[in-house]
């Protein structure tokens, strides 16, 4: 049986992960198509300051 905090975890290594991946994207796809228009560049910030309060919401995982 998995333990109630699990789901926690698993849920907090998801926003990581998606933190990461929305640097990524950002990186690669500049590359790929030039800078970043003013309202691209506030829809990232917007979805990674949502991404990161989410984060901060979840209690932090213990070893």
């Amino acid at each position: 049986m998995s333990k109630p905090d699990e789901p926690t975890a698993a849920i907090t290594r998801g926003l990581s992960g998606l933190l990461a991946a929305l640097s990524t994207f950002e990186v690669t796809t500049s590359e790929r198509f030039g800078d970043w228009t003013e309202d691209e560049e506030l829809a990232l910030d917007w979805l990674r300051m949502w991404v990161d309060a989410g984060a901060a919401t979840l209690p932090k995982e213990t070893p």
